[in-house]
């Protein structure tokens, strides 16, 4: 009995990537928490939530910003923002990142390492120190026109668009499991399973 009780908890060891104290929140920066089966949040039931920046307020203490990778909703970046009209970005599925919205902004992460002001949250896959076309890094906004310019030679697909964020501190992350770097490829998918898809991947690391 003894010997199936370990088992089954080496088991589970090995299927959950834990975060724990090891890891500081700026090492969580693009990558892709998952919420425990224990979440009861509507927003955040079985939620990815990808990492895009950390804040750290003045005698505060610092916070995580996510965006939650699937929650579409049922409008387009086009009909809500107004923006990208007359291009294939209009159409895109908008997503609600989170209940956090305080500016009404949308953001943008996209694997487009040329369009300028972008901020990069995954590690380059090319070994070149200079952007190259086939890096499939992640990145966080940037100019909307080159971004449109992008999207308009066929490469929407590399394009995800959200409303709202998720706040967590140190301790709500503690409760998350964690997914290191999933594939710029799934995180910028509309599959609807990228939550089990994401589990699947951690059980393989």
């Amino acid at each position: 009995m003894a010997f199936i009780v370990e088992y089954l908890a080496l088991s589970l060891l090995l299927l959950h990537i834990t975060v724990t104290s090891s890891f500081s929140l700026s090492e969580l920066v693009g990558k892709t928490l998952l919420a425990p089966s224990t979440e009861s949040t509507h927003h955040l039931k079985n939620s990815a939530l990808l990492v895009i920046d950390i804040i750290s307020p003045p005698s505060e203490n610092p916070y995580i910003l996510a965006v939650n990778l699937n929650n579409p909703t049922a409008f387009t970046v086009g009909e809500m923002t107004g923006k990208f009209l007359g291009t294939i970005l209009a159409s895109s599925t908008l997503y609600r990142g989170g209940g956090s919205s305080p500016d009404q902004s949308v953001t943008t992460v996209h694997a487009f390492p040329k369009v300028p002001g972008s901020r990069r949250i995954t590690p380059s896959s090319s070994p070149s120190p200079s952007p190259s076309p086939h890096d499939e890094s992640l990145y966080v906004g940037g100019d909307l026109a080159a971004l449109e310019r992008e999207a308009v030679e066929g490469k929407a697909a590399k394009v995800k668009f959200f409303f709202g964020h998720v706040e967590l501190g140190e301790e709500e992350v503690e409760n998350y499991d964690v997914a290191v770097n999933l594939p710029s490829e799934l995180v910028l998918s509309d599959d609807p399973n990228i939550y089990s898809k994401s589990r699947r991947y951690i059980s393989a690391k």
